[in-house]
């Protein structure tokens, strides 16, 4: 319980800070943030100033010193402080960018082997006592 009100505290406080993000285009923006802020409200605030077509909130990842801000821990619970920088990703989920294909194609080209070579014995499976029947006689 003493985490929530420390959380109004700091909003009592004007706890706001700036923190830059980076993209990995290399281009950056800054956002306005709470320590108290959890990381799932900073993605909701990134997908609103930069718009929801670039940064989707459920496709974010916020990465800080080289760790994954997960979703439910707060800023400063992730030591992330005045001035910082965390570096957004976006996961690709829906295949619209560029980068889905590469990523797509390689499960589907492991998938059909290893689909079909259990298929091909299972199907013939059947069909071959008959080849063996006629083989036997064959040699004679």
């Amino acid at each position: 319980s003493n985490s929530s009100s420390a959380a109004t505290d700091a909003r009592a406080r004007g706890g706001e800070m700036k923190v830059s993000v980076k993209t990995l285009k290399g281009s950056k923006f800054e956002i306005e943030v709470n320590p108290a802020d959890k990381v799932s409200d900073v993605k909701k605030l990134i997908e609103s100033s930069q718009g929801q077509n670039v940064y989707p909130a459920d496709q974010q990842m916020l990465i800080y010193q080289g760790t994954v801000l997960k979703d439910e821990t707060t800023l400063e619970e992730n030591k992330v402080v005045e001035n910082n920088f965390l570096v957004i990703m976006l996961r690709q989920n829906k295949g619209s960018s560029s980068a889905a294909p590469s990523k797509s194609k390689e499960p589907s080209n492991q998938a059909p082997p290893t689909q079909t070579v259990p298929a091909t014995p299972a199907s013939q499976a059947p069909a071959t006592p008959a080849p063996q029947a006629v083989a036997a006689p064959a040699p004679m």
